[in-house]
């Protein structure tokens, strides 16, 4: 089979309908089959099956949004959201036009259906849309929407996650205590790939930083008595740096808090973990190789002296520190023996 025969298969595949094939699944190590494929063209037709599964969900959401109040859903957008792949796709994401997620909007329509469906795919409960409102100010005096939402407040799935070897992300509001005179301001925060930062703005995620910490070298703490909302993030120094960040944050729930700790929690210990497996290779690499050299020159050698016995000299080698005993029976044979000590690498031969 070519390779061209070969990545259209793949594609067919990924682009099944719901009832085939599920790759959002997990293997017992918590691998999806993205993380476990091999060849060029099997990874590049997951990715490109996802992207598409991603661009297809966007283009329903503008124009459910666009539509009029009082048009449904498109069976389209319904049959995502039923569909197991649904769980590839970014349902917090913000339309480019209106600024809002599904969630927002069908709560401002109160299709108590379709928040049903959105929120049992795992579209976030506590997202917020560009002007930093939640889900439940869209949904009026609707009491419906409301009771439904705020059980699935008190019922966050995402604390029950599958096991996996990648590092969690997580991006959301959170409150950022600034100073006396300001207290708390709303930031947009992400945690991505070992490092969490932070933002003014949603919008400005992929423009301007406002700082970062990596969770290598991060600390949390979870204060007593904080009624479950707050918690902070301090940065150790690493080596050559000095200065300490400490950031003080405050979720508006209790769910959305632990939310937020259990992840930060995980990437700091995966980080961790993987820093001391790379500083036991690293020691690894530099252990000095045992295997004794037999060729001395003659700069090298700084220090002789006859010691006892017949013909002992001891020289001592200020280059490469390494030492052997030679010693040379009646027979001519050799006999090379190492040993190390405090102070460096002795050789000595016996004449």
């Amino acid at each position: 089979m070519t390779s061209t025969s070969a990545r259209r298969l793949s594609t067919s595949l990924f682009d099944a309908q719901p009832e085939g094939i599920d790759d959002s699944l997990r293997d017992s190590e918590g691998r999806t089959c993205l993380e476990v494929a091999r060849g060029k063209d099997t990874i590049r037709a997951i990715r490109d099956s996802r992207a598409f599964l991603n661009a297809s969900y966007r283009s329903l959401l503008h124009s459910y949004t666009v539509s009029s109040p009082s048009t449904p859903a498109p069976e389209a957008l319904i049959k995502l959201l039923s569909s197991p792949r649904i769980r590839l796709v970014n349902l917090s994401y913000l339309d480019d036009t209106s600024g809002v997620t599904l969630l927002h909007e069908a709560a401002k329509r109160k299709d108590l259906r379709l928040v049903e469906l959105a929120v049992r795919a795992g579209a976030d409960v506590f997202v917020r849309d560009r002007k930093g409102r939640p889900v439940y100010d869209g949904a009026g005096k609707d009491d419906r929407v409301r009771v439904f939402l705020r059980q699935f407040t008190n019922q966050d799935n995402s604390l029950i996650q599958e096991p996996s070897s990648e590092p969690p992300e997580l991006r959301g509001y959170l409150n950022k205590y600034t100073n006396v005179a300001r207290g708390y301001n709303t930031r947009w925060f992400v945690l991505h790939q070992g490092v969490l930062s932070y933002y003014r703005h949603q919008d400005d995620e992929n423009v301007s930083c406002r700082g970062s910490v990596a969770m290598r070298t991060a600390v949390l703490i979870v204060p007593n008595g904080t009624s479950g909302l707050r918690f902070e993030v301090h940065s150790i120094p690493s080596r050559g740096h000095s200065s300490v960040q400490k950031w003080y944050l405050k979720a508006n729930h209790p769910v959305e808090a632990s939310r937020w700790t259990t992840a930060l929690q995980k990437s700091i210990e995966l980080a961790k973990r993987e820093g001391e497996q790379n500083g036991r290779k690293s020691a690894e690499s530099d252990v000095p190789s045992l295997k004794p050299s037999l060729s001395i020159g003659a700069s090298s050698i700084h220090t002789r002296s006859r010691t006892s016995g017949p013909g002992a000299i001891s020289l001592t080698s200020s280059g490469a520190r390494r030492t052997s005993s030679r010693r040379l029976g009646e027979d001519g044979v050799q006999a090379e023996k190492q040993t190390r000590t405090s102070g460096g690498w002795w050789k000595t031969w016996k004449t």
